[in-house]
């Protein structure tokens, strides 16, 4: 579904994309990261610097692709 909604580029759903960044499953808060950084940029820009602490290491590979971002 993240997926999905990251394709459609439907920025109204940024933050239920923001909410699975807190699921337990690794692949999902993995593809949440991509798909809130895709929608909401600036928002990522934010999260990602919180999320440094993820146990499985998911955010911070996800905040490595920030500096890929458009400006």
């Amino acid at each position: 579904m993240l997926y999905a909604i990251a394709q459609e580029e439907d920025t109204t759903m940024a933050p239920l994309a923001e909410v699975a960044l807190a699921d337990r499953d690794p692949v999902v808060r993995e593809t949440a990261a991509w798909c809130v950084a895709q929608l909401a940029p600036e928002r990522w820009r934010t999260l990602a610097a919180t999320l440094a602490a993820d146990e499985d290491g998911i955010a911070r590979w996800a905040a490595g692709f920030t500096d890929l971002l458009p400006t």
